[in-house]
């Protein structure tokens, strides 16, 4: 058999309609891609427009911060809210930031979306049944921007006679919270303040209730802070706690959302009613021990009566060892953990209660102002609930008050040092509304001063009931609130 030789000039004319054919390839390839960009874009405004046919009861916005060591938790917690999921009554929508895959926290392997909650099945494996709305890819949600963009869209796209927003991550107290650790930010109160504003100029309303579902946020300098931005606050004064592979993170919104969305199926649910759902359902979960619901509309009569009594802790004459006897001994929170600077938080109420009763405190002017504090606090706590011994003294709202200088000059030194990262964020208290608005600050910066150091390192636990050597049927009955 004969081999030939190929001839090359034959195959030479075939190239140039090879690469044309290879060009239309990759112009039908883009108009492809194009194509199935819109449409996806498409079926999420379909999506939209089809969740939203009526005008519902409730919307429900949850921030999901996860650019931080919780980041794992966030498909756990997103398995929370689709045991309840929306339905004809109720949108459930969750911005949430995680890890592109399962791992330690990486920064390169974050991404932030959008989701329209669906109703799934009891499960805590890594799987979401949600609706995806939106892949906003890695967004910092320390910015208070990115929060108010979230609540923007939540209110145009979503419309309800009623409005939820939750907020969950982790919670530093008057601090702020919400810390990302890719870029060593943290949201303060100014800034929780500022994302809420921009959202109401945006939006042109208000949500009826913020709820942070964080450790540590039911306290004075929250509320007053965030006093115009919502009608109800529903936080902690304790810790949270999350048991992985359990569903059990912080609060159980599972029960929470599901009892809500019953309820709006039988007809309508009031906000006041909500907010007492949500700390009756925290009272039973072993994540929660403690649990507050605040009338923001009552904060500021609260404050004028904080203001007075911050005054006449200043100008009494009544012996410093007692005033700190009392503060010794007034509940504070991160109990268990003893991390400073969260130990500082003590309760308000508490406080005020153990100055009344106090046999050798005399001044009587200074008895009146903790006698209208506590009358304020009966009328700002809607309900206040806790579930653990160490907590027994925990009446609904928290406030700052550091037994050591470094507590009162501090804080954020401490912060960074309890959370083992460095905050670009200057925090100083003077920064808060409250401070602006209030004496607090200045009677605590004086009695932080006159602390032993020895006697601030012993971190004496709360009573459970006051102790000052005096029966307690002898004390003014009156003055014991009863938890609503």
């Amino acid at each position: 058999m004969k081999l030939g030789f190929l001839n090359m000039n034959l195959l030479m004319p075939i190239t140039e309609p090879i690469k044309t054919l290879n060009l239309k390839k990759q112009t039908l390839k883009l108009k492809a891609q194009n194509n199935l960009k819109e449409s996806s874009q498409e079926l999420k405004n379909s999506a939209i427009a089809n969740i939203n046919q009526k005008l519902k009861n409730w919307t429900v916005l949850i921030y999901m911060q996860g650019n931080n060591e919780l980041g794992l938790s966030m498909l756990e917690k997103l398995r929370q809210l689709e045991e309840a999921g929306s339905n004809q009554k109720i949108n459930i929508l969750a911005q949430i930031s995680k890890q592109k895959q399962t791992g330690s926290f990486n920064e390169n392997n974050l991404e932030a979306k959008r989701l329209y909650i669906i109703k799934g099945p009891k499960s805590y494996i890594a799987q979401s049944y949600s609706q995806e709305l939106e892949n906003l890819g890695c967004k910092d949600h320390s910015d208070p921007q990115t929060l108010a963009e979230f609540i923007n869209y939540g209110i145009k796209n979503f419309p309800a006679k009623h409005y939820l927003i939750i907020l969950h991550n982790h919670g530093d107290a008057w601090m702020g919270g919400w810390r990302d650790n890719r870029t060593n930010q943290i949201l303060t109160l100014p800034e929780l303040k500022e994302a809420f504003n921009k959202a109401e100029i945006q939006t042109n309303l208000k949500p009826d209730i913020i709820a942070i579902d964080a450790c540590l946020m039911a306290n004075m300098e929250t509320a007053y802070q965030l006093k115009d931005n919502a009608d109800i606050l529903l936080a902690s004064e304790e810790m949270e706690y999350s048991y992985y592979g359990t569903g059990d993170i912080t609060a159980p919104l599972d029960k929470i959302l599901n009892k809500i969305s019953n309820k709006t199926l039988q007809g309508e649910i009031s906000p006041r009613e909500l907010a007492k759902i949500w700390v009756e359902e925290c009272k039973n979960a072993r994540s929660t021990p403690t649990q507050s619901a605040i009338d923001l509309s009552k904060i500021e009569e609260t404050a004028k009566a904080l203001n007075q009594l911050a005054e006449n802790l200043l100008k009494t004459d009544t012996p410093l060892e007692i005033l700190r006897e009392i503060i010794y001994k007034t509940q504070h929170f991160s109990v268990n953990e003893k991390i400073k600077p969260f130990i500082y938080q003590k309760d308000l109420y508490d406080f005020a209660q153990k100055i009344y009763i106090h046999p050798n405190i005399k001044d009587e002017k200074l008895k009146e102002s903790v006698k209208k504090i506590i009358e304020k606090l009966n009328k700002t706590i809607i309900s206040s609930k806790n579930q653990a011994n160490f907590t027994a003294n925990a009446y609904g709202l928290s406030i700052y008050l550091p037994t050591s200088i470094e507590g009162a000059e501090k804080p954020k030194e401490l912060l960074e040092k309890a959370i083992c990262q460095k905050i670009k964020e200057d925090i100083y208290y003077k920064d808060l509304d409250l401070a602006k608005n209030t004496l607090w600050d200045e009677f605590f910066n004086k009695i932080a001063k006159t602390f032993p150091k020895e006697q601030e390192l012993k971190n004496i636990p709360p009573d459970h009931l006051p102790d000052f050597g005096i029966d307690k049927e002898e004390m003014d009955i009156n003055m014991y609130r009863t938890k609503k």
